[in-house]
């Protein structure tokens, strides 16, 4: 059988109850991040929160994300990220259910799990002075 059809993990999602944000629906293939109107059951809250100009912000981001990895960009990792800033999939730390199955194939890159993706670092600026 395919390995990842046995792989166990939590999906996360944002959602206000009627329109969701998520990471691949639960799948781990193929996948983006999209916004739809397919309101979810069944599902437990982690936290409540207040949707911010930040928060909108963080959704604009990352909304059309691809290049989905179980390890190093997931579900969680979006919604913790649109929730508070922060790039984190507790699944993939240190006593995370995921990360014991991946550690010895990323042994290499383990410093790259929970870094912020590259697109969603902060910009630097350059002032150039256009006129004396």
């Amino acid at each position: 059988g395919n390995f990842m059809s046995s792989v166990e993990y939590q999906h996360w999602f944002i959602t206000d109850g009627n329109m969701v944000i998520e990471f691949g629906e639960g799948d781990i293939y193929d996948n983006m991040v999209l916004v739809h109107n397919c309101p979810k059951s069944d599902y437990t809250v982690e936290e409540d929160f207040l949707m911010t100009t930040k928060i909108k912000e963080r959704m604009k981001k990352v909304c059309g994300m691809t290049n989905y990895s179980i390890a190093l960009r997931n579900c969680e990792h979006v919604a913790r990220y649109i929730q508070s800033g922060v790039w984190v999939s507790f699944q993939m730390s240190e006593t995370g259910s995921l990360r014991n199955m991946f550690v010895k194939e990323m042994s290499l890159n383990t410093n790259k799990v929970n870094t912020l993706p590259i697109e969603l670092q902060p910009k630097e600026h350059t002032i150039h002075t256009i006129f004396k």
